[in-house]
């Protein structure tokens, strides 16, 4: 089995970890939206095409995630899933029931490796910015990416107006998510203020051969996405972010609380 397809099918057995990614990347602070940089938010430096809030009653100063993250997911008659996840300009890392993925950029060299109690596994990882602006997210995601373990692999690539990604040999993405293995095609199709630049706006991606597709909205301080797989009644998520602090609730019953360190 390689790499790739061992990390993907940890993600399908942490479905209710991987509401502590979004949670940990994108923050909230309140159960519900709170859409309060208003009238603070303003264009992104150097020319970018998105917007982001720079200073409004819910921050101290300009929005930003870098940091570490102590992370609590739980279900109604379930217990509680604890994660640790931490990210700056040129790294980050998501740790959760003794399994963890890092990323890191030193000097030029990239690398991605899974950690679990029985292996630690390379994944082969290239990148070539083409320097979007992402506010209050520190890494930089945009431009293209290879992920390469064997004979598994994935190409992703995103600008200010599309995204794709093409993978073979990983497997699937826990449903709702639509089915990786194969292509996905992403476009943006509207565009607001939000404290994540360039993403601000409304964003549709689907995956080849009726898959499965997502719908996301980056606006203001707040994320909200839902998503349908090819054979289920799919699920959403809403998170918001405020100084530090985070949380929200999906459709499916999950709620989750984030604090930074």
């Amino acid at each position: 089995m390689t790499g790739l397809r061992i990390v993907f099918g940890a993600l399908r057995s942490w479905r209710l970890s991987l509401t502590l990614v979004g949670a940990a990347l994108f923050g909230c602070s309140n159960s519900a939206p709170q859409n309060n940089c208003g009238a603070a938010c303003g264009p992104s430096p150097e020319g970018g095409t998105g917007q982001e809030a720079s200073t409004d009653a819910c921050f101290s100063g300009a929005p930003s995630i870098s940091g570490t993250w102590d992370i609590t997911a739980s279900r109604v008659q379930g217990p509680p899933t604890n994660a640790t996840f931490s990210i700056d300009a040129s790294s980050f890392s998501f740790m959760v029931n003794g399994s963890s993925l890092t990323f890191r950029e030193q000097g030029g060299t990239l690398s991605l490796t899974w950690t679990d109690p029985r292996r630690t596994l390379p994944i082969v990882t290239t990148h070539t910015s083409n320097g979007m602006y992402f506010g209050a997210l520190p890494l930089d995601v945009s431009g293209s990416w290879s992920f390469t373990n064997g004979a598994a692999y994935c190409m992703e690539s995103l600008n200010e107006q599309t995204g794709s990604a093409l993978c073979a040999g990983v497997g699937d993405l826990p449903s709702p998510l639509p089915r990786i293995d194969g292509s996905l095609t992403g476009q943006r199709v509207s565009t607001t203020t939000s404290i994540f630049g360039d993403l601000g706006g409304s964003w549709h991606l689907s995956a080849d051969n009726g898959n499965g597709s997502c719908d996301a909205t980056f606006s203001d301080n707040a994320i909200t996405a839902s998503c349908a797989g090819a054979s289920d009644q799919g699920g959403s998520v809403t998170v918001t972010f405020c100084e530090g602090v985070a949380s929200g609730s999906t459709s499916t019953g999950i709620e989750f609380t984030a604090k930074k360190q």
